[in-house]
């Protein structure tokens, strides 16, 4: 069985795709790629509203603010990049903001990557920050995502390291539209219908569609 990490995953598209430009979003207890990123530009926003609190990690940071700020000076600037790798605050307010903007700062053909896309069971759920593997609502800010989905964006998961979100405005992984699934009541309803919602791949498939041979 194939194996990818969200590092993996960023470096391949990277990679196959020729991106210059990337940007990290998250905080001082997540994250954790920013240093293994082979991309030839490379900025970190450090979200400073984390519960565990804040602190200078020692890893290169443009802006360190509360995560609403950090979109908003990014939109003042009209800054874009190829690939924003999100693993911020995982509130479901935050979430839903993280997906927009970020779409919003995507260069002409660019992607974002999500981590904590498929929560394995509820603990690691909730709206209220938790010590640990907290995947928090961003799984359902992902599912109301895809069931938005349109034309011009894309979006699927792939099933490794908590669930890797992949969201693009060009591409040809299946496309919700107004046939899409509808969102998940509550966590229960996600369990049952998670390859549909999140779209869910393989490792192997992801290999497939968009790495190639």
């Amino acid at each position: 069985m194939t194996e990818l990490s969200k590092q993996d995953i960023i470096n391949m598209i990277i990679e196959r795709r020729g991106y210059t430009s990337l940007l990290e979003v998250s905080t001082a207890h997540s994250g954790f790629v920013f240093d293994s990123i082979r991309a030839p530009h490379k900025e970190r926003m450090r979200c400073t509203d984390d519960v565990w609190g804040d602190n200078d990690d020692g890893i290169p940071t443009v802006i360190a603010a509360p995560a609403s700020e950090i979109w908003h000076r990014l939109a003042i600037e009209n800054r874009s990049y190829d690939l924003i790798f999100l693993d911020g605050v995982h509130t479901l307010k935050q979430s839903r903001e993280d997906l927009d903007e970020g779409l919003k700062r995507l260069a002409p053909g660019g992607c974002l990557i999500v981590h904590d896309c498929d929560p394995p069971d509820e603990r690691h759920t909730g709206d209220v920050p938790q010590q640990g593997q907290w995947c928090g609502e961003m799984y359902r800010a992902f599912c109301e995502l895809r069931v938005a989905c349109n034309d011009e964006t894309a979006a699927c998961v792939v099933d490794t390291d908590f669930g890797c979100g992949i969201v693009e405005r060009e591409s040809n992984i299946r496309r919700a539209g107004t046939n899409g699934p509808r969102i998940p009541t509550d966590f229960d309803d996600f369990v049952a219908r998670r390859t549909e919602l999140l779209n869910l791949i393989t490792p192997a498939e992801f290999l497939i569609r968009f790495i190639g041979p």
